[in-house]
């Protein structure tokens, strides 16, 4: 009697190690999902990442080349305005005399 006494309390953790380790796998699995999806965000977020780097990168650019354009619209500005005071200075006015 003792014998089946021990089979039933061996029994009974051999279920209770079979239905942990169903559990361990479920949740194995779930974590393996789970990181999976992980990878795959940091993968979509580090191309995202680059993608930002080389749009910095061309408004920096941009920014630079508008720079430059300003500088040199002013330096025009600059030099039309100059030839204007000296067309202003000049008499153009012919004496009759």
């Amino acid at each position: 009697m003792a014998d089946l006494q021990n089979l039933k309390i061996l029994e009974g953790k051999i279920n209770t190690l079979i239905s942990t380790m169903t559990k361990l796998r479920e949740m194995n699995s779930r974590i393996t999902r789970e990181n999976q999806e992980l990878k795959t965000k940091f993968q979509e977020t580090k191309s995202s990442s680059s993608q930002l780097d080389e749009l910095t990168e061309k408004i920096e650019k941009l920014e630079n080349e508008n720079q430059r354009l300003i500088n040199a619209q002013n330096e025009v500005k600059s030099r039309v305005e100059s030839l204007i005071e000296e067309l202003d200075s000049i008499d153009f006015s012919t004496s009759e005399d």
